[in-house]
């Protein structure tokens, strides 16, 4: 067993890297159990496929758990159903599930009763690497992704990488869009890794997906401890997501969360290049990588440039109506750049099409 410290001015917890048979998990439960009720919230799907301890906790509540769904009524729905099992301030809930799973049950958590206690299971690769940590809760609203939310730590994250094994191929590459994200803006050394390692990545070597999660999360853990409400460094995490989040929403969620990361990262390389922030090099060794991973890497040519401006304009890293936007400067490092002109997005955008 492994773990890493979030070390925080308040609310302080590990992230347990460990098997799930390991009884950690009932251990970081019973830990964090003050007597009140506990709610285990999941998606169907999870449940046929993981018919595991964490179903015997409290009340199971099934989430709809995809993009569309990401919304108030369904958080209105866990709520009622915690008023309904007579929850209180004691009580805790444990997000057992994906990205949207976690997001979504630590928003809730949030606002129940002003904020209760949860914990984070994730059982996907973006989940494990990159939305289990780090406190970003939120929902989607019919303008925009995740533009309600709240900072809201859990109590503790539980990793365990045997859950890949139950992952569809495409799940995998949503988490690797991610997982590159993370090598491209802020560390060098993962880069090398990843272009070393990239048949090992793509045949799921547990081994090494061990390590690549524990970097991910080192990194996480390193920027989130120096910002935890994202008033500086945090935003670096950010990279590729501004052009991302657009292309979630003009292709109505068909492309996931990091496939779009992937192609936003294209567009954020083209644009620092057309900028002249980082080098042809550099943003050949990226799209190289990324192609090795079967990782896409060019807008879809239906997907209309000014239907993709008008969502980044929503986006909810935009100030006084400019877009802030991550960019890279070389392999491991990144900016937050504004005031970019919405002309030389529209002509890097254009260049990105298929």
């Amino acid at each position: 067993m492994k773990k890493l410290r979030v070390e925080l001015p308040e609310n302080s917890y590990d992230i347990i890297f460990a098997d799930w048979d390991s009884e950690i998990f009932e251990k970081t439960v019973s830990a964090f159990d003050r007597g009140g009720r506990i709610i285990t919230v999941s998606e169907r799907k999870l449940q046929k496929l993981y018919p595991l301890t964490a179903y015997r906790y409290g009340e199971l509540f099934l989430l709809q758990g995809t993009e569309e769904h990401k919304s108030m009524e369904e958080i209105e729905r866990l709520l009622d159903f915690a008023v309904e099992k007579q929850c209180d301030r004691k009580s805790m809930f444990i997000a057992f599930g994906g990205g949207i799973v976690g997001d979504m049950t630590g928003f809730a958590s949030a606002v129940f009763m002003r904020g209760i206690d949860f914990i984070q299971v994730p059982t996907t690769l973006l989940a494990m690497v990159d939305s289990s940590v780090g406190g970003k809760t939120g929902v989607n609203l019919s303008s925009g992704k995740n533009l309600a939310g709240a900072f809201h730590q859990p109590k503790a994250v539980l990793a365990d990488v045997n859950f890949l094994l139950t992952l569809p191929e495409r799940e995998i590459r949503n988490g690797l869009g991610e997982i590159v994200k993370y090598a491209v803006g802020l560390d060098r050394e993962l880069f090398d890794k990843l272009e070393k390692n990239c048949t090992g990545l793509n045949s799921l070597d547990i081994e090494l997906y061990k390590e690549i999660i524990y970097d991910c999360c080192a990194i996480k853990c390193r920027i989130v401890q120096q910002d935890e409400k994202e008033q500086g460094v945090r935003a670096l995490l950010n990279l590729g997501h501004t052009f991302g989040h657009a292309v979630e929403a003009v292709s109505n969620f068909e492309i996931t969360h990091g496939e779009a990361v992937s192609i936003g990262l294209v567009c954020a390389g083209e644009l620092a290049l057309k900028l002249g922030m980082w080098q042809r090099e550099d943003l050949q060794r990226m799209r190289d990588l990324m192609g090795r991973l079967n990782l896409p890497s060019s807008l879809k040519k239906e997907w209309k440039t000014d239907d993709l401006i008008s969502a980044m304009m929503h986006d909810k890293k935009t100030e006084s109506g400019k877009l802030k936007i991550v960019l890279p400067t070389a392999i491991g490092q990144s900016v937050v750049q504004k005031n970019i002109p919405v002309e030389i997005i529209r002509q890097t955008m254009e260049g990105c099409c298929e």
